[in-house]
Protein backbone atom coordinates (compact mmCIF):
# COMPACT_ATOMS: atom_id res chain seq x y z
CA UNK A 1 0.00 0.00 0.00
CA UNK A 2 1.39 3.39 -0.96
CA UNK A 3 2.02 6.26 1.45
CA UNK A 4 -0.97 8.12 -0.06
CA UNK A 5 -3.30 5.18 0.58
CA UNK A 6 -2.05 4.81 4.16
CA UNK A 7 -2.69 8.48 4.78
CA UNK A 8 -6.22 8.27 3.37
CA UNK A 9 -7.01 5.11 5.33
CA UNK A 10 -5.80 6.64 8.58
CA UNK A 11 -7.80 9.80 7.90
CA UNK A 12 -10.94 7.70 7.37
CA UNK A 13 -10.27 5.88 10.65
CA UNK A 14 -9.99 9.17 12.53
CA UNK A 15 -13.39 10.27 11.19
CA UNK A 16 -15.02 6.89 11.90
CA UNK A 17 -13.84 7.06 15.53
CA UNK A 18 -15.38 10.47 16.24
CA UNK A 19 -18.76 10.84 17.94
CA UNK A 20 -21.63 10.70 15.49
CA UNK A 21 -19.60 9.07 12.74
CA UNK A 22 -19.20 10.51 9.26
CA UNK A 23 -20.97 10.47 5.89
CA UNK A 24 -19.40 9.28 2.66
CA UNK A 25 -19.88 12.78 1.29
CA UNK A 26 -17.89 14.27 4.16
CA UNK A 27 -15.08 11.77 3.56
CA UNK A 28 -15.08 12.53 -0.18
CA UNK A 29 -14.69 16.22 0.64
CA UNK A 30 -12.00 15.66 3.27
CA UNK A 31 -9.95 13.34 1.05
CA UNK A 32 -10.77 15.08 -2.21
CA UNK A 33 -11.55 11.73 -3.79
CA UNK A 34 -14.41 9.82 -5.40
CA UNK A 35 -17.13 7.77 -3.73
CA UNK A 36 -15.61 4.57 -5.10
CA UNK A 37 -12.30 5.40 -3.38
CA UNK A 38 -14.04 5.78 -0.02
CA UNK A 39 -15.90 2.51 -0.56
CA UNK A 40 -12.63 0.73 -1.38
CA UNK A 41 -11.12 2.04 1.87
CA UNK A 42 -14.15 0.71 3.75
CA UNK A 43 -13.59 -2.70 2.13
CA UNK A 44 -9.90 -2.67 3.09
CA UNK A 45 -10.77 -1.83 6.69
CA UNK A 46 -13.32 -4.64 6.88
CA UNK A 47 -10.73 -7.03 5.45
CA UNK A 48 -8.50 -5.99 8.38
CA UNK A 49 -11.28 -6.95 10.84
CA UNK A 50 -12.56 -3.47 11.51
CA UNK A 51 -16.33 -3.53 11.99
CA UNK A 52 -18.22 -0.61 10.50
CA UNK A 53 -21.75 0.47 11.35
CA UNK A 54 -24.08 2.60 9.25
CA UNK A 55 -27.26 4.22 10.52
CA UNK A 56 -29.62 7.04 9.69
CA UNK A 57 -28.96 10.22 11.56
CA UNK A 58 -32.16 10.82 13.66
CA UNK A 59 -32.00 14.61 13.24
CA UNK A 60 -31.42 14.48 9.49
CA UNK A 61 -34.49 15.13 7.34
CA UNK A 62 -32.62 13.95 4.23
CA UNK A 63 -32.04 10.47 5.65
CA UNK A 64 -28.28 10.41 5.06
CA UNK A 65 -26.34 7.41 6.30
CA UNK A 66 -23.57 8.04 8.78
CA UNK A 67 -20.77 5.54 9.24
CA UNK A 68 -18.91 4.80 12.47
CA UNK A 69 -16.55 2.23 13.95
CA UNK A 70 -17.92 -0.41 16.31
CA UNK A 71 -14.90 -2.69 16.53
CA UNK A 72 -11.19 -1.94 16.19
CA UNK A 73 -9.27 -4.09 13.76
CA UNK A 74 -6.05 -6.02 14.00
CA UNK A 75 -3.93 -2.89 14.13
CA UNK A 76 -5.42 -2.06 17.53
CA UNK A 77 -4.69 -5.49 19.01
CA UNK A 78 -1.46 -5.78 21.02
CA UNK A 79 1.12 -7.97 19.35
CA UNK A 80 -0.56 -7.76 15.94
CA UNK A 81 2.09 -5.57 14.30
CA UNK A 82 3.68 -8.58 12.58
CA UNK A 83 0.55 -8.88 10.46
CA UNK A 84 1.43 -5.62 8.72
CA UNK A 85 4.70 -5.67 6.82
CA UNK A 86 5.75 -2.08 6.22
CA UNK A 87 8.67 -1.52 3.91
CA UNK A 88 11.32 0.86 5.26
CA UNK A 89 10.19 3.49 2.75
CA UNK A 90 6.56 3.21 3.93
CA UNK A 91 7.56 3.24 7.61
CA UNK A 92 9.65 6.40 7.19
CA UNK A 93 6.83 8.02 5.22
CA UNK A 94 4.47 7.45 8.15
CA UNK A 95 6.98 8.91 10.59
CA UNK A 96 7.49 11.97 8.38
CA UNK A 97 3.72 12.44 8.23
CA UNK A 98 3.51 12.14 12.02
CA UNK A 99 6.23 14.78 12.54
CA UNK A 100 4.59 17.24 10.14
CA UNK A 101 2.05 19.82 11.25
CA UNK A 102 -1.32 18.38 10.38
CA UNK A 103 -4.71 17.27 11.58
CA UNK A 104 -4.48 16.25 15.28
CA UNK A 105 -6.83 13.31 14.68
CA UNK A 106 -4.58 12.03 11.91
CA UNK A 107 -1.50 12.40 14.14
CA UNK A 108 -3.30 10.40 16.81
CA UNK A 109 -4.10 7.64 14.33
CA UNK A 110 -0.51 7.61 13.08
CA UNK A 111 0.81 7.40 16.63
CA UNK A 112 -1.33 4.33 17.28
CA UNK A 113 -0.07 2.60 14.15
CA UNK A 114 3.58 3.44 14.82
CA UNK A 115 3.33 2.42 18.47
CA UNK A 116 2.64 -1.15 17.37
CA UNK A 117 5.72 -1.37 15.18
CA UNK A 118 9.06 -2.77 16.26
CA UNK A 119 11.92 -0.30 16.62
CA UNK A 120 13.86 0.19 13.40
CA UNK A 121 17.38 -1.29 13.43
CA UNK A 122 20.22 1.22 13.57
CA UNK A 123 23.06 -0.94 12.33
CA UNK A 124 22.00 -2.30 8.96
CA UNK A 125 24.36 -0.94 6.33
CA UNK A 126 21.61 -1.13 3.72
CA UNK A 127 19.42 1.22 5.78
CA UNK A 128 21.96 3.79 6.95
CA UNK A 129 20.87 6.52 4.54
CA UNK A 130 17.21 6.08 5.42
CA UNK A 131 17.96 6.09 9.15
CA UNK A 132 20.06 9.22 8.78
CA UNK A 133 17.04 10.93 7.24
CA UNK A 134 14.75 9.52 9.93
CA UNK A 135 16.90 10.61 12.86
CA UNK A 136 17.83 13.96 11.30
CA UNK A 137 21.53 13.26 11.72
CA UNK A 138 24.29 14.43 9.40
CA UNK A 139 26.63 11.58 8.53
CA UNK A 140 27.87 12.25 5.01
CA UNK A 141 31.29 13.75 4.44
CA UNK A 142 32.69 15.83 1.60
CA UNK A 143 31.03 18.76 -0.20
CA UNK A 144 27.66 19.73 1.28
CA UNK A 145 24.70 21.05 -0.65
CA UNK A 146 23.08 24.21 0.68
CA UNK A 147 19.31 23.70 0.82
CA UNK A 148 16.81 26.39 1.81
CA UNK A 149 14.99 25.07 4.95
CA UNK A 150 11.69 26.61 3.82
CA UNK A 151 12.01 24.89 0.45
CA UNK A 152 12.68 21.56 2.12
CA UNK A 153 9.68 22.03 4.41
CA UNK A 154 7.43 22.85 1.44
CA UNK A 155 8.69 19.83 -0.49
CA UNK A 156 8.26 17.48 2.47
CA UNK A 157 4.67 18.59 3.04
CA UNK A 158 3.84 18.26 -0.67
CA UNK A 159 5.37 14.76 -0.89
CA UNK A 160 3.56 13.54 2.22
CA UNK A 161 0.21 15.08 1.24
CA UNK A 162 0.52 14.23 -2.48
CA UNK A 163 -0.03 17.83 -3.61
CA UNK A 164 1.19 19.53 -6.77
CA UNK A 165 3.92 22.16 -6.53
CA UNK A 166 4.87 25.05 -8.79
CA UNK A 167 8.58 25.51 -9.36
CA UNK A 168 11.17 27.10 -11.58
CA UNK A 169 14.38 25.19 -12.34
CA UNK A 170 17.60 27.00 -13.29
CA UNK A 171 15.55 30.19 -13.71
CA UNK A 172 13.32 28.61 -16.36
CA UNK A 173 9.58 29.21 -16.58
CA UNK A 174 7.36 28.10 -13.68
CA UNK A 175 5.87 24.66 -14.15
CA UNK A 176 3.58 22.32 -12.24
CA UNK A 177 5.02 18.97 -11.10
CA UNK A 178 3.99 16.02 -8.96
CA UNK A 179 6.62 15.49 -6.22
CA UNK A 180 7.28 11.80 -5.50
CA UNK A 181 10.29 11.91 -3.20
CA UNK A 182 13.86 13.04 -2.57
CA UNK A 183 16.91 10.92 -3.36
CA UNK A 184 20.56 11.75 -2.88
CA UNK A 185 24.06 10.74 -3.83
CA UNK A 186 26.52 13.63 -3.99
CA UNK A 187 23.57 16.04 -4.15
CA UNK A 188 19.91 15.90 -3.17
CA UNK A 189 17.41 15.58 -5.99
CA UNK A 190 13.65 15.94 -6.21
CA UNK A 191 12.07 13.08 -8.14
CA UNK A 192 8.94 14.42 -9.78
CA UNK A 193 6.54 13.87 -12.66
CA UNK A 194 6.10 16.69 -15.15
CA UNK A 195 3.02 17.78 -17.05
CA UNK A 196 4.04 15.45 -19.90
CA UNK A 197 3.98 12.46 -17.54
CA UNK A 198 7.74 11.96 -17.63
CA UNK A 199 9.87 11.46 -14.51
CA UNK A 200 12.53 14.12 -13.85
CA UNK A 201 15.27 14.55 -11.26
CA UNK A 202 15.91 18.14 -10.17
CA UNK A 203 18.84 19.20 -7.98
CA UNK A 204 17.40 21.02 -4.97
CA UNK A 205 20.00 23.80 -5.04
CA UNK A 206 19.10 24.58 -8.67
CA UNK A 207 15.39 25.09 -7.94
CA UNK A 208 15.09 28.88 -8.12
CA UNK A 209 11.48 29.23 -6.94
CA UNK A 210 9.01 26.91 -5.27
CA UNK A 211 5.40 27.22 -4.13
CA UNK A 212 2.98 24.66 -2.77
CA UNK A 213 -0.62 24.25 -3.93
CA UNK A 214 -3.78 22.65 -2.55
CA UNK A 215 -4.33 20.53 -5.67
CA UNK A 216 -3.88 16.81 -4.97
CA UNK A 217 -2.66 14.12 -7.37
CA UNK A 218 -2.73 10.32 -7.46
CA UNK A 219 0.53 8.43 -7.76
CA UNK A 220 0.24 5.63 -10.37
CA UNK A 221 -0.24 2.28 -8.64
CA UNK A 222 2.23 0.58 -11.00
CA UNK A 223 5.06 2.99 -10.10
CA UNK A 224 7.13 3.30 -6.95
CA UNK A 225 10.08 5.51 -6.02
CA UNK A 226 12.01 2.55 -4.63
CA UNK A 227 11.68 0.51 -7.83
CA UNK A 228 12.51 3.53 -9.99
CA UNK A 229 15.64 4.26 -7.95
CA UNK A 230 16.90 0.69 -8.38
CA UNK A 231 16.71 0.83 -12.18
CA UNK A 232 19.67 3.16 -12.61
CA UNK A 233 23.23 3.15 -11.36
CA UNK A 234 22.85 6.28 -9.29
CA UNK A 235 20.59 9.28 -9.79
CA UNK A 236 20.64 9.72 -13.55
CA UNK A 237 18.22 7.64 -15.61
CA UNK A 238 18.00 6.79 -19.28
CA UNK A 239 15.36 5.18 -21.46
CA UNK A 240 17.79 2.50 -22.65
CA UNK A 241 18.83 -0.54 -20.61
CA UNK A 242 22.53 -1.41 -20.82
CA UNK A 243 24.26 -4.64 -19.83
CA UNK A 244 27.48 -3.87 -17.95
CA UNK A 245 30.34 -6.27 -17.31
CA UNK A 246 33.21 -5.25 -15.02
CA UNK A 247 36.31 -7.25 -14.12
CA UNK A 248 38.05 -6.53 -10.80
CA UNK A 249 41.53 -8.04 -10.65
CA UNK A 250 42.63 -10.44 -7.91
CA UNK A 251 44.21 -7.66 -5.84
CA UNK A 252 40.84 -6.02 -5.10
CA UNK A 253 38.44 -8.91 -5.82
CA UNK A 254 37.82 -9.78 -2.16
CA UNK A 255 36.95 -6.17 -1.37
CA UNK A 256 34.68 -5.79 -4.41
CA UNK A 257 32.92 -9.07 -3.67
CA UNK A 258 31.65 -7.68 -0.36
CA UNK A 259 29.87 -4.77 -2.08
CA UNK A 260 26.46 -4.61 -3.72
CA UNK A 261 27.03 -2.31 -6.68
CA UNK A 262 23.48 -2.73 -8.02
CA UNK A 263 20.36 -4.80 -7.15
CA UNK A 264 20.60 -6.69 -10.47
CA UNK A 265 24.24 -7.67 -10.15
CA UNK A 266 25.65 -11.16 -10.73
CA UNK A 267 29.13 -12.04 -9.44
CA UNK A 268 31.51 -14.75 -10.62
CA UNK A 269 35.05 -15.60 -9.51
CA UNK A 270 37.49 -16.37 -12.33
CA UNK A 271 40.29 -18.98 -12.18
CA UNK A 272 42.95 -16.27 -11.78
CA UNK A 273 41.16 -14.85 -8.71
CA UNK A 274 39.58 -11.91 -10.50
CA UNK A 275 35.91 -11.04 -9.95
CA UNK A 276 33.40 -10.62 -12.75
CA UNK A 277 30.45 -8.34 -11.98
CA UNK A 278 27.50 -8.13 -14.38
CA UNK A 279 24.51 -5.79 -13.99
CA UNK A 280 21.69 -4.16 -15.93
CA UNK A 281 20.74 -0.53 -15.48
CA UNK A 282 19.09 2.50 -17.05
CA UNK A 283 21.57 5.31 -16.87
CA UNK A 284 25.23 4.85 -16.05
CA UNK A 285 26.85 8.28 -15.69
CA UNK A 286 27.74 7.67 -12.06
CA UNK A 287 29.17 4.27 -12.93
CA UNK A 288 32.09 6.16 -14.50
CA UNK A 289 32.76 7.78 -11.11
CA UNK A 290 32.73 4.36 -9.43
CA UNK A 291 35.19 2.90 -11.94
CA UNK A 292 37.58 5.79 -11.21
CA UNK A 293 37.22 5.53 -7.43
CA UNK A 294 40.61 5.26 -5.64
CA UNK A 295 39.62 1.81 -4.34
CA UNK A 296 39.49 0.42 -7.87
CA UNK A 297 41.70 2.73 -9.90
CA UNK A 298 43.97 0.59 -12.05
CA UNK A 299 42.29 -2.61 -10.84
CA UNK A 300 38.98 -2.65 -12.73
CA UNK A 301 38.33 -3.07 -16.44
CA UNK A 302 35.12 -2.41 -18.39
CA UNK A 303 34.44 -5.42 -20.63
CA UNK A 304 31.01 -4.29 -21.87
CA UNK A 305 29.27 -2.40 -23.32
CA UNK A 306 31.55 -0.63 -25.84
CA UNK A 307 29.67 2.66 -25.36
CA UNK A 308 30.71 2.71 -21.70
CA UNK A 309 34.35 2.20 -22.67
CA UNK A 310 34.05 5.09 -25.15
CA UNK A 311 32.49 7.38 -22.53
CA UNK A 312 35.21 6.48 -20.05
CA UNK A 313 37.86 7.40 -22.65
CA UNK A 314 36.16 10.73 -23.36
CA UNK A 315 35.91 11.44 -19.63
CA UNK A 316 39.65 10.89 -19.25
CA UNK A 317 40.53 12.95 -22.35
CA UNK A 318 38.55 15.94 -21.09
CA UNK A 319 40.20 15.68 -17.66
CA UNK A 320 43.69 15.46 -19.17
CA UNK A 321 43.08 18.40 -21.49
CA UNK A 322 41.83 20.56 -18.61
CA UNK A 323 45.06 19.91 -16.73
CA UNK A 324 47.35 20.24 -19.74
CA UNK A 325 48.27 16.56 -19.65
CA UNK A 326 47.12 15.60 -23.16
Amino acid sequence: MTESKYSKTLTVLSFLRQDGGVTIGELMQALECSRSTVERIFQNLEACHYKLKKEWCPDDDHRILRWSLTKEGLLAQPGAAHLYSFSLEERLALERAYRSDGDPALKDALAKVLALQDALPRTSSLEVDALVSRDLRASSVGPKQRIDPEMLQTLTAAIVDRKLILLSYRGDKVRSVQPHGIVHSRFHYLVCRGEDGGIRTLRLDLITSLRGTDEMFEEPEDWSLERWAQESFGIYHSDDVINVTLEFDAQVADRAERLVFHPTQYQQRLPDGALLVKLRCKGHRELLHEILHPDWLGHVKVLAPPVLVQELGEFLRITQKKHGLS
